[in-house]
């Protein structure tokens, strides 16, 4: 793909919050999140290079496993979770990116549903870095 029409519409990062995409800068969070007022969160980052995500699988493993650990609850399950990654990093139109994955407790009481987020940013060194690649796959994947 190239063109203009083809052009993806938020260079400068995607990011995924309250069940849309946005671009990265409109991203928000309130301040009285868990996640911001105690640090009770967890995050992983993958990096996507030639748009390809490397290590998906491995990278996701280990976000289930500290969600687990921490009790919380995204409301996605795994699919659902690389399929919004795959599509920050296609809003966005990056073939370097680092790809981040946070889940938080909520805001206060605690019968507030977790915060779940994804963004994509730029990792691109040079212009040929950037591409309208929409479908990344797992580094080493056919």
């Amino acid at each position: 793909m190239s063109g203009a029409a083809n052009a993806a519409p938020w260079p400068a990062g995607a990011a995924w919050i309250d069940g849309r995409y946005c671009p990265i800068e409109d991203a928000r969070i309130s301040v009285l999140d868990l996640g911001v007022t105690r640090s009770d969160c967890t995050y992983d980052v993958v990096h996507v290079w030639e748009g390809r995500f490397y290590r998906l699988d491995a990278h996701l493993d280990r976000f289930a496993a500290s969600m687990t650990r921490l009790r919380l609850d995204p409301g996605h399950d795994r699919a659902a979770i690389e399929d919004i990654l795959h599509g920050c990093v296609c809003h966005a139109g990056l073939r370097a990116a680092y790809v981040s994955m946070t889940c938080t407790r909520g805001r206060m009481p605690m019968t507030t549903t977790p915060t779940w987020w994804s963004c994509a940013t730029c990792l691109a060194r040079s212009p040929r870095d950037r591409g309208t690649t929409c479908s990344p796959t797992p580094a080493g994947a056919g």
